[in-house]
């Protein structure tokens, strides 16, 4: 199996996936609308494709919305969740490696996700393991 190129909307940040509603949690209404939109991105890329079963190596690449200061790490957790959602891959617990940078790109709205994902292989150049 081949690697996958992807693109999503910006997500949201994993601080603001979730409200706190008579202490119960729900999914936010940014979220909820993330999620509908990434979806439909998702259906008109992922056709033809084969769900990852196994391991997974992704590299995403985020475009910057703007200016503002974020955590890159913020972003992954909706974005694995979609992915298992949309059924690109079978569970966000099988990533062997996710490589995380932001694009060298000018800030602009409204950013976008480039995400690359293939199947976990030991030997594969790309999946050696930094050395400690």
């Amino acid at each position: 199996m081949t690697a996958f190129t992807l693109s999503l909307p910006y997500p949201p940040s994993t601080n603001r996936l979730w409200r706190y509603v008579n202490g119960r949690a729900i999914k936010s209404e940014e979220y909820r609308i993330w999620q509908k939109e990434a979806a439909q991105w998702l259906m008109v890329q992922f056709r033809a494709w084969r769900r990852i079963d196994g391991p997974y190596c992704m590299s995403v690449e985020a475009e910057r919305p703007d200016r503002r200061r974020r955590d890159l790490s913020n972003l992954i957790k909706a974005t694995e969740d979609c992915l298992v959602d949309c059924g690109v891959i079978s569970d966000d617990s099988l990533a062997e490696r996710i490589i995380m940078e932001w694009s060298a790109k000018e800030p602009a709205k409204p950013g976008l996700l480039n995400i690359v994902i293939r199947p976990y292989s030991p030997a594969s150049p790309a999946a050696v393991k930094v050395a400690a």
